[in-house]
């Protein structure tokens, strides 16, 4: 029986050392994702890549920080993977694997808003990439666009036309809310 058992040993430990060997000819990209305040909304980190042979790829993840832990994974692409990791006291981290020599925008999406992206270059099938990404709710804020309409009346002058204003009217437009105004 002893020399089954050591039989079996030995083939499972060169088993696994074959599996873990197999996993680290391909690229990947981790990082940390720095933030400064409480996170309310989901936090999304992705990339859009366009490999050395001209292909185009994605991939992304996401999930709302809350609780102690917490992680989530996308196999859309499999054997391509992308994952973030939350912990109260170590953060968010977040991992793209098994990854093709190409060219990448990783990025971070806080609820609607993209506030941080980079721009890296996978060299080799094998290469490991470290960066980080920042995310500032306190610095985030709203869009006000002020339109000035001016409503006109034409006059058609021999070759050429000539306008008269009729009205003019101030429209206030916030991001995330839809302004509907009628001119009397």
């Amino acid at each position: 029986m002893g020399i089954w058992r050591l039989f079996l040993e030995t083939l499972l430990t060169v088993i696994s050392a074959f599996l873990i060997s197999a996993g680290t000819n391909a690229a990947e990209i981790t990082g940390r994702v720095h933030f400064k305040g409480a996170l309310t909304e989901t936090v999304k980190v992705g990339y859009e890549g366009v490999t050395s042979a001209g292909a185009h790829i994605t991939n992304m993840a996401g999930l709302t920080p809350t609780g102690s832990t917490g992680y989530v994974w996308c196999d859309t692409y499999k054997p391509r993977r992308t994952g973030l990791m939350w912990s109260s006291t170590k953060g968010l981290t977040f991992q793209h694997t098994n990854l093709p020599k190409g060219t990448y925008l990783v990025y971070v999406k806080y609820g609607d808003a993209y506030l941080d992206w980079k721009v890296i270059t996978v060299s080799t099938d094998s290469a490991r990439v470290n960066t980080s990404l920042a995310i500032s709710p306190s610095r985030m804020g709203d869009v006000e666009i002020a339109v000035t309409l001016v409503l006109r009346s034409v006059q058609q002058q021999g070759a050429g036309s000539l306008f008269t204003d009729v009205g003019t009217w101030a429209i206030l437009v916030k991001a995330g809310k839809t302004v509907r105004y009628s001119v009397p």
